[in-house]
């Protein structure tokens, strides 16, 4: 083993020197997947305080005459230290000591050694004596060197002691040690452990942390404190007051819910080096807690290629269609529910699909006749690929499911694409034609319950697209993302668009950071929410599109990459995401549920519940509206008079939107462009007030 050597901190080097005891030929190797020279690459050298220390492998040792490839080690002393003490270095102690512990890491020559060769604080020792073969001296003060609380400084200078074996000189040695009667920590805190922050956040607060004796002020960072449970929690400021025994801190939080605060040991100190002991104290700030996700119970089965509805009727989330596994046969045959209140799944046996062509399907919350209904279009059946325009509807509330007279025209050899409700009709952007080795189609399709029909729009999309994650904003369908399939090969792109189904245009807007398909686009706070998806990979990534500066962020993930699972949101306060293909590509029963303790929207905006258009009339009740025009939104100030009923239903765009205590006001919030009419009904009747047309940003 050959090794070189620097004395000037690898400045210079000093010729080859063989470390080794021999000179040894390479082990042979056996191995032919390895090259007869590799052994050696890994050879590891390491410096410590008193020597230097190297491990290889060489073939010194022979088997059956053969080299063999065994490890050694080796070391070169390379100076004279003293290694440990006691006091130790960096201790805190609460004892005036006399005597002190030098231990070496060789022995010492005995008549180099004087009393006076170890000080601290400057005072020289009194005498020492000598054990441990002359490797530990132990220095004796008549009156202790440790007179008041702080850092105290042992020191032997360099060359003081030789080392017997060779007369080499000690290296410098200096270090300290703390003395400190008590130890510095926290007695308690303002408000006190396990008490709460007023008033209700998003709040500045003071939070004083109480010591049993005085602190070094300049010890106290605001980086001392740490606060975690709280999402957002930050410390801003600092000072040290009440004669430097109190250290108070400015906090601002944005979430309710509970807070722990935590130093770090030695964080803060007294007299210059008593380092305070660990403190943690959990705390509850007022206020409402931040959005978050957090694991639901497992669907009743492993599922896929579900459509997710919720459904505002009950206020329960329904899984529709799909299947346990990619399998022949493996379709589900009743729909699955789940009751967020109960935090529970069932399945609605008294509800059956009219067919096991349910995967793929696009589903959403239309009225008929004053009912709500989820109506399903399209769909698939796995491995034998038969495809269906059929529609169908479910009424959660009566558990009766009905196939409806009005087929889906591409249905015969075509799955939905993107779909979304606008004033009370279902629409199906794109498509799958010919699965599973078509291509994508460009239509779009309007679904109106009663009468049941369907119309081609005239506009088509900009590029053939499938699977497209798309939703409702205002009067206006927004899309990001989908998958372009070319003869069965799926690509997941970034195309985003917005579509006016009233005008019948379509115009492109800022694209999707990311390429995605196979999953849903949310309406959440009006803002178009795409959870997870990418074929064939999936992601949990939430991406968030802004009409109104039509721009992108990226929002909290969810805890399960998914895609192809069901997917829904109530608009307000909660998401829902159960099911489909996760990470690793298996069919997954696991859900994952956002919620938040207070919705996050600007202003009160139910996800609107379809209902009939009401009939209105003129005369019993008079509607008016005002608009106030802010930056990026319209506040409309509705106000009635006329009318009888405790509750009202209001109404934009022929939309329930909300249902109020008869007050006479109500206030809406507009995030978008366009003319939206407004109508004011009495709840549970046909008694409505005229119309009233106001004009977004």
């Amino acid at each position: 083993m050959w090794a070189r050597k620097s004395n000037d901190n690898g400045v210079s080097w000093l010729p080859d020197d063989m470390f080794s005891d021999v000179v040894t030929p390479l082990p042979a190797q056996l191995d032919p997947g390895i090259v007869s020279c590799y052994v050696g690459d890994y050879d590891y050298g390491s410096a410590i305080l008193t020597k230097h220390v190297t491990s290889w492998a060489d073939g010194r040792v022979l088997i059956g005459g053969q080299s063999q490839q065994d490890a050694f080690t080796d070391r070169e002393l390379v100076g004279f230290a003293v290694t440990t003490t006691t006091p130790a270095c960096n201790s805190i102690i609460n004892t005036q000591p006399v005597d002190f512990v030098i231990n070496l890491s060789d022995a010492a020559l005995v008549s180099s050694v004087q009393a006076s060769d170890f000080t601290v604080n400057g005072t020289p020792a009194n005498s020492f004596t000598l054990s441990n073969g002359n490797a530990t001296i132990t220095f004796h003060f008549n009156s202790t060197p440790v007179v008041t609380q702080g850092l105290q400084t042992m020191h032997i200078a360099g060359g003081a002691i030789l080392r017997a074996s060779d007369n080499s000189p000690i290296f410098d040695f200096t270090c300290t040690f703390c003395y400190a009667v008590t130890p510095l920590q926290v007695t308690t805190t303002v408000p006190p452990v396990g008490g709460t922050f007023t008033p209700p956040a998003p709040n500045t607060y003071t939070y004083d942390v109480n010591f049993n004796q005085a602190v070094d002020p300049a010890s106290v960072q605001t980086s001392d404190l740490t606060l975690t449970g709280d999402t957002g929690a930050t410390v801003t400021a600092v000072s040290v007051i009440n004669s430097n025994t109190t250290a108070r801190f400015t906090l601002h939080m944005n979430n309710g819910g509970t807070l722990t605060a935590s130093i770090g040991a030695g964080a803060i100190t007294a007299v210059g080096c008593n380092g305070n002991a660990a403190f943690s104290g959990n705390y509850t700030v007022e206020g409402p807690e931040p959005c978050s996700w957090s694991a639901g119970p497992n669907l009743p089965s492993m599922g896929t290629r579900f459509v997710g509805v919720f459904f505002p009727a009950n206020g329960k989330f329904y899984a529709m269609g799909g299947r346990s596994s990619d399998s022949q046969g493996s379709e589900f045959r009743h729909p699955f529910e789940f009751d967020p209140v109960g935090n529970a799944w069932t399945t609605d046996m008294a509800a059956t699909y009219p067919d096991e062509i349910v995967n793929n399907m696009a589903c959403g919350v239309l009225n008929d006749a004053g009912t709500d209904y989820i109506y399903c279009a399209g769909g698939s059946q796995v491995v034998v690929n038969l495809v269906t325009g059929r529609v169908f509807r479910y009424n959660p509330i009566t558990h009766t499911l009905t196939t409806v007279s009005a087929p889906w025209p591409p249905g015969v050899n075509t799955l939905p694409g993107g779909f979304t409700v606008f004033s009370n009709k279902l629409y199906i952007l794109g498509g799958f034609n010919n699965p599973p080795t078509g291509d994508s189609t460009d239509q779009i399709w309007e679904f109106t319950p009663s009468p049941a029909g369907w119309v081609q729009k005239s506009t088509l999309l900009p590029v053939p697209r499938s699977y497209i994650p798309t939703t409702t904003i205002g009067s206006l369908i927004y899309t990001g993302g989908g998958s372009d399939i070319v003869a069965g090969s799926l690509t997941d792109t970034t195309d985003s668009f917005v579509f006016d189904p009233v005008a019948d245009n379509i115009s492109t807007i800022a694209s999707i950071p990311r390429a995605t398909s196979n999953t849903r686009g949310l309406n959440f706070c009006n803002q178009l929410y795409v959870l997870g998806g990418q074929f064939p990979t999936p992601s949990n990534e939430v991406d968030i599109y802004d009409p109104l500066s039509d721009t992108w962020s990226v929002g909290m993930p969810m805890l399960t990459a998914r895609r192809n699972a069901a997917m829904d949101t109530d608009g307000t306060d909660h998401f829902w995401a159960a099911g489909g293909y996760d990470g690793t590509g298996a069919v997954s029963a696991t859900m994952d549920i956002f919620n938040c303790p207070v919705s996050p929207c600007a202003s009160p905006t139910p996800t609107p519940t379809p209902t009939v258009t009401p009939t209105p009339t003129p005369g019993r009740i008079v509607l008016t509206a005002n608009e106030k025009r802010g930056q990026d939104r319209v506040q409309v100030r509705l106000s009635w008079t006329g009318a009888t009923s405790p509750t009202i239903n209001i109404y934009r765009d022929g939309v329930r939107i909300a249902t109020v205590q008869n007050t006479g006001r109500y206030a809406d919030v507009l995030t978008t462009h366009g003319f939206f009419t407004y109508q004011v009904c009495e709840a549970g009747t046909r008694n409505c007030s005229n119309e009233v047309r106001v004009r977004g940003l």
